[in-house]
């Protein structure tokens, strides 16, 4: 399963996705969900992206460290939260990048409005994929 320098291998990375896809009944035959695999391959492989189960909670370790804090949680919110996040839907805009990671993760607006591109992506795609379970790029 491991190959050079401690990663996962591709296969295993993709079949790691599935099953967490599984387990939070994510339909893992969509199209959709090939976008998602794509985007959040290399983490996996990397092992800076895991899932606990027994929480429903993502951790990624930042590339970027923000803040002294290298580990983001990013778990699903609730209906209050959504409503927030409600207002920028049909946009693609920067303030609603932030008011999503905001609701979904352990940072505060400063700490999200420092993160750096490859890791907000990263993060986007955990929270829209699997938690609200809407493809990267897509509405």
């Amino acid at each position: 399963m491991k190959g050079k320098e401690g990663k996962l291998s591709r296969e295993a990375a993709e079949e790691i996705l599935k099953e967490w896809a599984e387990f939070l009944e994510l339909d893992t035959d969509r199209e959709m969900f090939d976008d998602l695999i794509e985007e959040l391959r290399m983490p996996v492989r990397n092992q800076r992206l895991t899932f606990e189960k027994e929480t429903e909670t993502f951790k990624y370790q930042l590339i970027n460290p923000v803040d002294g804090k290298g580990i983001v949680e990013i778990k699903d919110c609730d209906f209050n939260d959504k409503k927030i996040i409600q207002k920028y839907k049909d946009t693609e805009t920067v303030e609603s990048s932030v008011a999503l990671l905001i609701k979904y993760t352990n940072f505060t607006a400063a700490e999200v409005g420092k993160l750096k591109t490859r890791d907000s992506t990263k993060m986007t795609a955990v929270a829209l994929g699997f938690l609200a379970q809407i493809a990267p790029g897509r509405k």
